[in-house]
């Protein structure tokens, strides 16, 4: 796993931090020639349950010794430690069109605290929901209303228990969810990308930080 601090401001180098723990070994800000950003990497691996938790990420100026504001927490959720797999399903139906409403419906026989969806590509980050019990099946209803083009693509989910809230089940069957009118054919590939995550300046020097690929293992908030 690769984790990726970018900042718009020029900083000597860049510290990622996990909750409740001290500092991680710094790295050296490098520059981006193509975009005129900073940037620093942190390779993380092979990752474990340990890894599990929330992040944040500072830069730091030797001539000041000034740390920028840390950025928005994000969360790492690490997949296949709860024994149990849901399902999902969509309703009405897989393909309906533009400004329909949608249900995405995951389930387990055995207990989920709570459910998270995920929808594949850069950007996206996780949707969490407590689990409902009804008719003996452990659920959670994500509701989609006025579905436009940019709700179409592969959803899965995952289901997670209170005790270790950050390991997360296996994913369940992938859905995919086409609006029509749509043009472009979206497809699923089964090698998953090395998570990249960005920690962008924010407008009063506060780094941001969202999620540009995703990984069965990854930072959840930093997917999808």
């Amino acid at each position: 796993m690769t984790l990726q601090c970018v900042s718009r401001e020029r900083y000597d180098s860049f510290i990622l931090t996990k909750e409740n723990e001290v500092f991680s070994r710094p790295q050296d800000s490098q520059h981006i020639n193509s975009t005129g950003k900073f940037q620093a990497l942190f390779h993380i691996g092979p990752v474990t349950v340990s890894h599990r938790g929330r992040v944040r990420c500072y830069g730091y100026k030797n001539s000041t010794y000034v740390w920028s504001k840390p950025s928005d927490p994000l969360e790492i959720h690490i997949t296949g430690q709860v024994l149990f797999t849901p399902t999902l399903s969509v309703s009405p139906d897989h393909r309906v069109s533009s400004g329909a409403n949608v249900i995405l419906l995951c389930q387990s026989w055995h207990q989920m605290d709570s459910f998270l969806l995920s929808k594949e590509g850069p950007g996206h980050s996780l949707q969490h929901l407590r689990s409902v019990l009804q008719a003996g099946l452990y659920q959670a209803k994500f509701i989609k209303n006025n579905v436009t083009f940019t709700d179409r693509g592969i959803y899965k989910c995952y289901g997670s228990q209170d005790t270790f809230p950050y390991l997360l089940s296996h994913p369940s069957n992938h859905v995919k969810l086409v609006v029509s009118g749509s043009s472009e054919d979206l497809s699923f590939s089964s090698q998953e990308p090395i998570p990249t995550f960005v920690c962008d300046q924010g407008p009063r020097g506060q780094a941001e930080i969202s999620a540009v690929s995703a990984a069965s293992k990854r930072l959840r908030g930093w997917d999808a």
